[in-house]
């Protein structure tokens, strides 16, 4: 928070607690080795309007849980939806494509919808589709049915899951996955 630079400050690992006596002792630890820094960021979580949705979602006991780049925690709305999408399937099998409610098939859509504000587009022109990976994996496929050749070549600072699924698609066709290299782990020389 506020740029500052301490070793007592919040980082974005997650804190994992062997019980909760261990998790009381390390809470009390870092308040009292925090001093005035913690009491600061205590006061500026109290003050932050966000706050209040920390309830929505279900957070794991004993774990501060600051992962935002991959799966992030379930909320209560998207179990409400998860659970009634499997009621849906349950009774509706494949009908669900087009009878549900709404219909799955409008999925894509009515979430580029909700989000098209985010990106400056007309609801229309945005639509949701799978992960980066997911999309990725398609398009590979698509591309190494018929390539004459069928090994991919790829940097090694690809994302771990892009990776495991172009190495997926080289051995389908028949061929590897070839990476290249980046001598410092940042960047690739041409």
């Amino acid at each position: 928070y506020g740029g500052r630079k301490d070793r007592h400050a919040l980082t974005t690992q997650t804190v994992t607690a062997r019980s909760s006596r261990d998790l009381s002792i390390e809470q009390e630890r870092r308040r009292s080795a925090g001093g005035p820094l913690l009491a600061e960021a205590l006061a500026l979580d109290a003050d932050d309007p966000l706050s209040r949705l920390k309830q929505r979602f279900f957070v794991p006991e004993g774990r501060y849980y600051l992962d935002g780049n991959s799966l992030g925690l379930m909320s209560v709305d998207a179990e409400e939806c998860m659970l009634r999408a499997a009621a849906e399937w349950k009774t509706l099998g494949i009908d669900g494509w087009l009878k549900a409610d709404p219909p799955w098939f409008e999925y894509g859509e009515r979430l580029g919808a909700a989000m098209a504000d985010l990106v400056g587009a007309e609801p229309a022109e945005v639509s949701m589709t799978g992960t980066t990976t997911i999309n990725l994996h398609h398009l590979a496929l698509t591309f190494l049915k018929n390539a004459p050749r069928k090994n991919v070549l790829a940097d090694s600072l690809n994302f771990p899951s892009d990776l495991y699924a172009l190495a997926a698609d080289a051995e389908l066709g028949g061929g590897r996955l070839r990476l290249v290299d980046s001598c410092d782990g940042k960047t690739l020389d041409e």
